[in-house]
């Protein structure tokens, strides 16, 4: 809805969207000559003397063609007094939520992905590579949904991070507002850009056996708001998966398509990809590579202690009896050069004789195994803004949470019915529970009921 002249400018929305005027005091329709149909979005002159239609049509063979039209207003009766040129029709139909963007300061009118003379529409200035939005004038930059581009010459000058409308607009101070979602963002486009120290990624630069599913983490040293992840590319050489790509606090974890086995791939994060909330500070470009691990890779000793020495070699969790201390443990705690390591359980669980042949062995248990959680969360430093949350009375549902709770070095914490009855248990939760911002419940209902994490954490 647009204000002219005490008049109310409506477009109706229908299949072929009508112009309709109404006298803003009575609400009384205005029959202007002529009538102005297949309306997409209107602008005024400062004047009010002009106004400008862009036109989308189409033909059931899908064809489509657009035009943007200049009418003079006298009185009651709108003529038309120009009309851009726009070439053949195309099977590919534009956006139909684009503005039209007068700039009289500089003579242009912006409409979709084109610049015009605004005194002679049939004159094409410039193209840029998607439609424009919202256009600073005064400096000159005009905004797409993926780019903001210097008006003048074309190039783009930063990445937009991700949103999810095409309303947005300039103050004027000059700062950019635009939503996504529920939420408000504002960019200060005049600011300097400092950039984000170097990252640390999971997997690291060079990595081997990753998983294909796994999720890549990268962590910067400040916090990060914005991620834009059309500039996020995952290659094998041969083909680009799809990602998906959330910040949380400092990091950007990104979700991507399953990979292929047994591949080298790369992964390319482009200069300002990612901006904290002000667009103050963007990273320089980051490029890392891994490979991807086998379909299957069988870890296997002669027992289960063996095993799990085999495993261990992967990852440092060694499986032992209450009092069995297997000959592997010992030839793996020398090859390794191991000189501390913490004991989980109590010594109903692993004796005492048996920890007195561990190096700087350090004993971490509770009363029972919720306690025991609870301790160990207390103890290690975890990343607490994501926290698993899995039934502590068979552990499949845990081990299947355990992979990605390690490589973004989040707890995994066990929770059933029998969790909220343990005193000492729900009282060291109450220091970590506030930390605990996404939580992920790994199972079903029978495994841990919507009651529990209600009791938990409300």
């Amino acid at each position: 809805m647009w204000v002219k002249h005490l008049e109310l400018f409506i477009i109706d929305g229908g299949w072929s969207p009508r112009l309709l005027i109404f006298d803003a005091n009575s609400f009384q329709q205005i029959q202007y000559s002529s009538t102005i149909e297949e309306a997409g979005d209107i602008a005024f002159s400062q004047d009010g003397k002009n106004m400008y239609k862009w036109q989308q049509y189409g033909w059931s063979a899908g064809f489509a063609g657009s035009n943007v039209f200049k009418y003079s207003i006298d009185g009651d009766k709108l003529n038309e007094v120009g009309q851009s040129n726009l070439g053949y029709p195309n099977l590919n139909r534009d956006p139909l939520d684009t503005p039209v963007i007068v700039l009289e300061g500089q003579g242009k009118i912006v409409y979709k992905d084109k610049v015009f003379n605004l005194n002679n529409l049939t004159e094409l200035k410039r193209i840029f590579s998607e439609p424009i939005y919202a256009v600073d004038e005064k400096n000159n930059l005009a905004v797409g949904k993926t780019k903001i581009y210097n008006l003048e010459t074309g190039e783009a000058v930063r990445f937009m991070p991700n949103h999810s409308t095409s309303n947005m607009f300039f103050d004027k101070a000059g700062k950019l507002h635009f939503f996504n979602g529920k939420d408000m963002y504002s960019l200060d486009l005049s600011a300097p850009i400092g950039k984000l120290e170097t990252p640390v990624s999971v997997p690291a630069n060079g990595e081997k056996e990753i998983p294909t599913d796994f999720p890549i983490i990268i962590k910067y040293g400040s916090e990060i708001d914005l991620v834009n992840e059309n500039n996020i590319v995952i290659s094998d050489g041969k083909s680009n998966y799809g990602v998906k790509a959330l910040i949380s606090d400092d990091m950007l974890i990104i979700a991507h398509e399953d990979l292929p086995y047994s591949s080298n791939i790369t992964l390319e994060v482009g200069e300002d990809t990612i901006s904290n909330l002000d667009g103050s500070k963007s990273n320089n470009k980051f490029t890392m590579s891994f490979s991807t691990g086998k379909e299957y890779n069988r870890m296997a000793g002669t027992n289960r202690y063996e095993t799990s020495v085999k495993v261990s070699q992967e990852m440092p969790i060694i499986l032992v009896g209450k009092d069995n201390f297997p000959e592997e443990l010992q030839q793996y705690i020398s090859d390794y050069d191991i000189s501390k390591t913490y004991v989980i359980g109590g010594s109903g669980v692993i004796s005492d004789n048996l920890v007195t042949k561990l190096p700087g062995a350090e004993r971490i248990y509770g009363s029972d195994r919720y306690e025991t959680n609870m301790k160990v969360l207390n103890k290690f430093q975890f990343y607490f803004g994501n926290t698993f949350i899995a039934s502590g009375r068979g552990f499949a549902d845990a081990l299947s949470a355990s992979a990605l709770a390690g490589i973004s070095e989040a707890p995994i914490l066990l929770a059933d019915e029998s969790l909220v009855s343990s005193d000492k248990a729900m009282y060291e939760l109450k220091n970590l529970r506030d930390k605990m911002k996404m939580k992920y419940t790994v199972g079903g209902e029978g495994s841990v009921p919507t009651y529990v994490i209600d009791k938990i954490f409300k």
